[in-house]
């Protein structure tokens, strides 16, 4: 873990910084999943209603991690945009975000939370399912997915 402690601020779609580590993420995803030729990314405001939220994690000031929890149905939600910078990886900061993204799907009534991701994404994979995330059936249809998860929570 890095010195210093995570912080983390719930902030609108078009913050400065939400939005240049939403773009990161995109720009990430578009690189691994290049051969599949995905297309233009929803932006942060697309993605979350007046039920959702998008947090923003820092380190010392510094934006580190993003990620937006959308809502899906009256009682679940959706968890997009989950990105750490590449030079904090493998430092437990994934875990602490998704943990707070969790927490403010209950602090919103949410009773499950499901996200996607592709097969190439092992570091994800492993976070989810050490985290209590169960495989659950094709939800989203999104192109690029191969694996979709739930917690309940």
């Amino acid at each position: 873990m890095p010195k210093g402690s995570i912080e983390f601020e719930q902030v609108e779609p078009t913050h400065p910084d939400a939005v240049a580590l939403a773009r990161a993420a995109t720009e990430e995803g578009e690189r691994v999943y290049a051969d599949l030729g995905l297309g233009p990314a929803p932006s942060l405001a697309e993605l979350v209603d007046a039920r959702g939220r998008i947090l923003l994690a820092r380190l010392g000031g510094r934006p580190i991690g993003c990620g937006a929890l959308r809502t899906l149905g009256p009682r679940t939600a959706e968890i997009k945009r989950m990105f750490v910078v590449a030079d904090l990886r493998g430092r437990g900061i994934g875990r602490e975000l998704l943990v707070a993204l969790e927490g403010a799907a209950r602090e919103l009534d949410y009773e499950r939370v499901r996200l996607d991701t592709g097969s190439r994404q092992q570091a994800a994979i492993g976070l989810y399912r050490s985290s209590g995330y169960q495989e659950i059936r094709d939800y989203n249809a999104k192109p690029g997915a191969d694996l979709w998860f739930e917690k309940r929570l």
